[in-house]
């Protein structure tokens, strides 16, 4: 069981989208996104204040898209956003088991797996649950698909996510891409979205880009190795 100070100040929020294969690894486009336009307004911020920020993920396929989706929002932007977003680019993007040991004041985390299916993968692993969930000096935001996770073998995913809405921080994204209270009922009850809207461009782009640089190493694993 996680102790209640793992999460005392962390949020997690529940995002409508399911996850897809790259190559034989996975992302989840919407998580990626929410990520993303998190960083993308409040990030360089962040950074300038001095707070140090680290993006974990379960699998090395949303890593890769997470990683590219900043570096083309780079490459793609007007000059003088290309100097807001360049800090972003050193933000250190990783799996969970490469990030024990780490540390960053904020983390953002994505879970990834998202199914009609309830398949977690070794997201159900707790060990790397707890190293997922204790990364934060000062905070975190956890980005997940509430049904998936409390379906899979690791039954604590639902006992977590009442410790989250006991401390007031369990939210839903909407379909107005506003994070809402939610309930544990509320997140259970959330129909599956194969594909929500997107407000990061060339993420599309970025999953081409990730695919055509790994196709000569062998691909993505799903292994987060």
């Amino acid at each position: 069981p996680l102790p209640c100070s793992a999460v005392a100040t962390s949020l997690f929020v529940h995002i409508y989208g399911l996850d897809c294969p790259i190559r034989s690894s996975y992302a989840n486009f919407a998580e990626a996104d929410a990520i993303l336009q998190l960083l993308f307004d409040h990030g360089t911020r962040w950074l300038n204040e001095g707070h140090s920020i680290r993006i974990l993920t379960t699998y090395l396929g949303q890593a890769g898209l997470i990683k590219t989706a900043i570096e083309l929002a780079h490459e793609r932007a007007r000059e003088g956003d290309k100097t807001r977003l360049y800090p972003l680019m050193d933000v250190p993007i990783s799996t969970v088991d490469s990030a024990q040991g780490t540390e960053a004041d904020i983390v953002l985390a994505s879970l990834v797996r998202a199914n009609p299916r309830r398949r977690t993968g070794f997201v159900a692993d707790a060990r790397r649950s707890n190293v997922l969930l204790s990364r934060a000096r000062l905070a975190q935001i956890t980005f997940g698909h509430g049904p998936t996770l409390a379906g899979s073998d690791w039954h604590d995913y639902r006992a977590l996510l009442g410790i989250y809405a006991d401390l007031g921080g369990l939210l839903r994204c909407g379909r107005d891409r506003h994070w809402h209270a939610a309930s544990v009922d509320d997140i259970l009850a959330a129909p599956d979205v194969a594909r929500p809207q997107i407000l990061t461009p060339d993420l599309d782009a970025a999953r081409r880009r990730v695919l055509h640089e790994t196709e000569g190493r062998g691909g993505l694993h799903t292994h987060p190795l």
